[in-house]
């Protein structure tokens, strides 16, 4: 026989060959998996409790609802108890007889008055991650996990029954005894996870179960990019006009 032939042979007396191949394939990348999901998990259930906790975004929703309720006055929009974070781009939207913006206008004034609040993107440090995870993916991965571990543990059970592949026996059960408790745990993380998005839709007037976190954390983001845009945009117009104050204070060279 060649080579081809010597090598097909030897597989063929590998108890259980496809159901250890997939075997195989799930051990080696179960760590790495892992690590990945629980990442994951971390930045969403991390994001949420950014924004639920947030100080300056509370006190910023505050403000932008009382601008709201007096521009629409005398109308039904007039007395609204909240905002939609969808609807929060919509300030750059709403313009003044000097083409200035309703986001620009509110920033001016927060320089004034509430300047802390104009470092509120600082607040969520993982919003940008957090825009980056799909839930319904993630979901998968770690239903992966765990079912990949029933698999092998069958796989396990029937070679530890059969009696003729104790290698194998010998190699999945250290594994099996690591990693059903870290998919367990990870399943666990995702539910908690969950709980803390679903608390935050609450908190914000948001559906759970018609939002989803990327969704909501894309509204936010998006607006967070306006703001700090508009908020630097002041910055640099202040910081012309103080130079150009400077030049005119500056005395003339005599001729």
């Amino acid at each position: 026989l060649g080579p081809a032939e010597r090598f097909v042979l030897v597989l063929s007396d590998v108890p259980r060959l496809s159901q250890r191949i997939r075997t195989l394939c799930t051990i080696t990348g179960f760590d790495e998996s892992l690590k990945e999901v629980l990442g994951q998990i971390a930045t969403v259930a991390q994001t949420c409790r950014d924004v639920r906790h947030s100080k300056r975004f509370v006190q910023l929703l505050q403000i932008i609802l009382k601008v709201g309720n007096e521009l629409n006055k005398g109308t039904v929009k007039g007395e609204a108890q909240g905002i939609r974070l969808s609807s929060l781009i919509k300030l750059t939207q709403t313009k003044s007889n000097q083409n200035t913006t309703l986001l620009e206008y509110l920033v001016d004034n927060l320089s004034k008055k509430n300047p802390d609040i104009l470092s509120v993107t600082t607040d969520f440090p993982l919003l940008e991650a957090a825009v980056r995870v799909n839930v319904p993916t993630l979901t998968t991965d770690v239903n992966k996990l765990k079912s990949g571990c029933q698999q092998i543990e069958t796989v396990w059970n029937a070679a530890l029954k059969a009696q003729d592949d104790e290698e194998f026996v010998t190699a999945a059960g250290p594994f099996l005894d690591r990693a059903k408790p870290q998919a367990d745990a990870a399943v666990q993380s995702l539910k908690e996870m969950n709980e803390v998005f679903a608390d935050l839709c609450r908190y914000v007037g948001e559906n759970p179960d018609a939002s989803t976190p990327d969704e909501l954390f894309e509204h936010l983001f998006a607006f967070l990019r306006t703001f700090d845009a508009a908020t630097k945009k002041l910055e640099d117009a202040r910081e012309r006009e103080a130079r150009r104050e400077r030049q005119q204070l500056r005395p003339r060279k005599s001729s």
